[in-house]
């Protein structure tokens, strides 16, 4: 979807704010169903799910960006 949003920029370019409406995907048991993370969570596996969380800050570190989100 977000790779999409460039396609669409006309529609949203000049906003103000944006919202996703994504938090969803990110929850514990979403991840478990996608396989994201197995019952015994690895180290790996948490440094991986770590820096997914560390990108999408990058991403979002704008002057003209927030982001709100519950803590999993």
């Amino acid at each position: 979807m977000l790779d999409k949003m460039d396609d669409i920029r006309k529609e949203w370019i000049q906003s103000d704010i944006l919202i996703f409406n994504s938090g969803h995907w990110w929850t514990p048991m979403k991840l478990f169903q996608l396989r994201l993370v197995d019952s015994s969570q690895s180290l790996n596996e948490r440094y991986e799910m770590l820096r997914v969380f560390l990108r999408r800050d990058e991403n979002l570190a704008s002057p003209k960006s927030l982001s709100l989100y519950d803590k999993i």
